[in-house]
């Protein structure tokens, strides 16, 4: 018995069966959902390259970037249960998750922390200086 494939349209099919379509490749699946690569099962790599299609969140240290004051984060995390612009657990168990999108919402929170720890720093130099 083959474990794997070729179908005429171009699609390699491995131990699934022969109805893909368009180039496909789907590896433990017989559907790949129309992505180019589908994988049913663990996979491992020693290394992974993502391209952004989009702009990558240096914006946070624009002057114009406007940070939630910290009543407002403590607000919408005790309503929200996660934090601003991140998905809720339910919508990455129901949808899955994009890792090239996910990277870039953390190290948008990363750099607004960043913000955060250094207007913080700035308020307890100025209360120390006012102790003087």
């Amino acid at each position: 018995m083959r474990h794997y494939y070729l179908n005429p349209n171009g699609d390699l099919i491995l131990a699934g069966a022969q109805n893909a379509t368009n180039g496909n490749i789907g590896i433990g699946t017989t559907d790949t959902k129309g992505y180019k690569l589908a994988v049913n099962g663990d996979a491992i790599f020693t290394k992974i390259k993502v391209k952004s299609y989009t702009a990558w969140p240096d914006y946070v240290f624009e002057e114009h970037y406007q940070l939630l004051s910290l009543l407002e984060l403590e607000q919408f995390v005790k309503e929200n249960k996660h934090l601003p612009d991140m998905p809720a657990a339910e919508e990455v168990k129901r949808e899955g998750m994009d890792v090239e999108e996910m990277n870039r919402k953390l190290l948008q929170k990363v750099e607004e922390l960043t913000l955060y720890i250094i207007d913080l720093g700035n308020r307890v130099k100025s209360l120390e200086s006012q102790r003087r």
